[in-house]
């Protein structure tokens, strides 16, 4: 699965192990990193080789937060289409969940498949309407456009669904390449999309808090990455000011509110996604405790 843009706090662990047979020898090494920065899953990410270190091969493993019980399972769609007039390529997976037709679990499975499709349908119109607007053919170009699309699960039970999509492309003459989030947080017991504000206290301040966390952790940020950082602190405080519009990509992880913020919002292009994760101690005072965060901080 295919992580949405957001740049994740960096820590890990290097780790090496071995692969044997029935025999007991072996026949493998798998060598990588062991990383538990991201809140939202643990990650390793590595190479395996022959036990000489011949034939390498890259590896990546991700743990994802789905606890699903009553038969319930989660799969991957995928659609892949590619049109050489055009000359563009799309590479999309979004999730179903399995295993009961009740409503509340094909809305889900709608919201999903239907927030893929729309960003697909919204690439094919620009595709048709540049390719309309150029003096040369598409198909006369080397040059070719693309569109991916990946989810990662945040968390999965029987009560909510958190994910995160990250849509990324290019298209074909931009200066560079484009990516952004967004997620679908689903309260499954009910059947319904949640909003930021279903979490928290009504009339409480949680935006006010939600983003003096951000704003400090972002600043802490950018002074470990130096004076040559692209984080500068009014980028910062505009783009994590306590406005809605600015905490639209957000999820629901185990350990607290994972925040997103995209290329542009709180730095420049050069400075990428920006990744923030609230832990639900600093929000335990907003937090409704009937609602779908109760669970976490009771």
């Amino acid at each position: 699965m295919i992580e949405p843009a957001a740049r994740r706090n960096q820590g890990s662990l290097e780790r090496s192990d071995g692969v044997q047979d029935a025999g007991n020898v072996q026949t493998g090494v798998f060598k990588g990193k062991w990383d538990t920065s991201d809140p939202t899953a643990v990650k390793i990410e590595g190479t395996w080789s022959k036990p000489n270190g011949d034939k390498q091969a890259k590896f990546s493993l991700i743990e994802e937060p789905i606890s699903f019980s009553s038969g319930l399972e989660l799969v991957t769609k995928r659609i892949k289409e590619s049109d050489n007039k055009l000359k563009y390529d799309i590479e999309a997976q979004y999730p179903q969940i399995s295993g009961s037709t009740e409503a509340r679990i094909t809305r889900f499975n709608s919201l999903a498949k239907s927030l893929v499709l729309k960003k697909i349908g919204e690439f094919k119109k620009d595709m048709a309407e540049r390719a309309a607007e150029e003096e040369q053919s598409p198909s006369d170009s080397d040059m070719r456009s693309d569109l991916g699309i990946g989810y990662q699960i945040a968390l999965a039970n029987d009560h909510l669904v958190s994910v995160g999509f990250g849509i990324g492309g290019y298209s074909r003459g931009a200066a560079h390449p484009y990516s952004y989030t967004e997620p679908i947080n689903y309260d499954l017991k009910n059947g319904k999309t949640l909003k930021l504000a279903d979490l928290f206290k009504p009339s409480s301040s949680y935006l006010k808090v939600i983003s003096a966390y951000c704003i400090n952790d972002l600043k802490k940020q950018a002074k470990a990455q130096g004076p040559d950082s692209a984080l500068t602190t009014d980028w910062i405080q505009t783009g994590a000011a306590a406005k809605a519009e600015n905490y639209k990509s957000w999820t629901i992880t185990r350990k607290g509110l994972a925040i997103n913020f995209d290329a542009y919002q709180v730095g420049p292009y050069a400075a990428g996604p920006q990744f923030v994760s609230v832990p639900y101690s600093a929000l335990q005072d907003t937090i409704n405790p009937d609602g779908p965060l109760g669970p976490f901080v009771k």
